[in-house]
C-alpha cells in the first residue's frame, strides 16, 4: 500500500515538473522556493545553504484615488482628483543564503540586482472649465540593487513512505525595491517594501524512474502566499502646459495602497548531485509564473 501511494505521488511529482519545464519564458513569477528542504534531515542537524535564483514577478496595482484642492498657475483654487493606477513587472537575479539549526527557525539574506517595467497611468479630474490631464507612459528601469531577508519556520515534520519526509511550515520574507526612470520629460521613482508571507507542505527524497538509465530524486512542493507592499511613488511632467500654452507642471508623490496579493504554487527541487539541487517553481493566482533556483545544502 506503501509502494503505491509512493509512486503515485513520485508521477504527480513528475506531472508538475513537466509542465514547469513547458511553460513560457515571459510568464512573471517571485518564488518563495521549498525553504522546507533548507532545514537539517535530523532535528538536532546544522546545516548552511547558498541559493541563486532567478524569477520575474508582475504586480498590478489597482486604481488609487487622491481628491484635494490647489491654487493653480493662474492663481485660482481648483478642487481635483489624482487617479493613478500601474502594473509593476519586476525581473531579480540574485542570491538567498543562511543556516538551519535543528527545528530552530532558520535565518537567511538575500541580496542581487533588480530590474522594474512599470506600466503607469496617471489622471488629473479638474473641476468645470478647468483642463483635465491624462497620460500613459511605460517607464523601464537599468537597473538596481535588492536585499531583503527572512526566517523560515518548520511547525510539522514526520517521516512517511519508509525514506520520505512530510514537513510542513511558513516563510515570512522582506525585499526592499528602489528605483527610478525617465521617460522624455516624464520621470517616476518609486521605493517599495515588499513582504511575503508563505505557508507550505513539502516532500522530499521521492525516488521516481522516468526511463531505465534516468532516476530522479524529487522534492516536491506546494502551498499558498500572501504578498504586500508598503512605499510611495512620485511621477512629474514638468513639461506639461495648459489650453494656452502656458506652463503648467504635474507633479504626484503620494503612499501607494495596492492591497494584498494572494497566490498558489505548486514546484519540486530535482538532486543534481550530492547538496547540490535544482528548483522549479510555477504560480498562479494574483500572480502567475514560473521561477527557477541552482542551491547547495553543506
Amino acid at each position: 500500500m506503501r509502494a503505491d501511494a509512493g509512486k503515485i505521488i513520485a508521477g504527480l511529482s513528475g506531472v508538475i515538473l513537466l509542465a514547469i519545464l513547458m511553460l513560457p519564458g515571459k510568464c512573471p513569477a517571485a518564488s518563495p522556493g521549498n525553504f522546507l528542504a533548507l532545514f537539517p534531515d535530523a532535528p538536532g542537524g546544522v546545516s548552511s545553504f547558498m541559493t541563486l535564483y532567478t524569477e520575474r514577478q508582475v504586480n498590478d496595482f489597482a486604481r488609487q484615488r487622491e481628491r484635494r484642492p490647489e491654487i493653480d498657475s493662474q492663481g485660482e483654487e481648483r478642487h481635483y482628483s489624482e487617479i493613478r493606477q500601474s502594473e509593476n513587472t519586476f525581473s531579480f537575479d540574485g542570491g538567498k543564503a543562511g543556516a538551519a539549526f535543528g527545528r530552530v527557525p532558520l535565518l537567511y539574506v538575500i541580496a542581487g540586482y533588480g530590474q522594474a517595467e512599470v506600466d503607469f497611468s496617471f489622471t488629473d479630474e479638474l473641476t468645470e472649465n478647468k483642463e483635465e490631464y491624462s497620460r500613459q507612459a511605460m517607464f523601464e528601469n537599468d537597473g538596481f540593487p535588492v536585499f531583503g531577508g527572512g526566517i523560515a519556520a518548520m511547525m510539522f515534520d514526520a517521516t512517511v513512505f519508509e525514506n520520505s519526509r512530510f514537513s510542513i511550515g511558513g516563510d515570512l520574507q522582506y525585499r526592499w525595491l528602489d528605483f527610478s526612470a525617465e521617460k522624455g520629460a516624464l520621470s517616476y521613482t518609486s521605493t517599495l517594501h515588499e513582504i511575503q508571507l508563505s505557508i507550505a507542505a513539502s516532500l522530499e527524497d521521492l525516488q521516481w524512474r522516468p526511463m531505465d538509465l534516468l532516476k530522479l530524486k524529487l522534492s516536491p512542493y506546494g502551498g499558498a502566499k500572501i504578498m504586500h507592499f508598503i512605499g510611495e511613488e512620485t511621477f512629474a511632467d514638468p513639461a506639461n502646459t495648459d489650453a494656452h500654452g502656458n506652463p503648467d507642471p504635474i507633479y504626484y508623490s503620494e503612499d501607494l495602497e495596492p492591497g494584498n496579493h494572494v497566490t498558489f504554487f505548486l514546484g519540486t527541487n530535482i538532486e543534481i548531485t550530492g547538496p547540490l539541487f535544482l528548483g522549479l517553481e510555477t504560480r498562479f493566482g494574483d500572480d502567475e509564473g514560473y521561477a527557477v533556483q541552482l542551491g547547495c545544502n553543506f
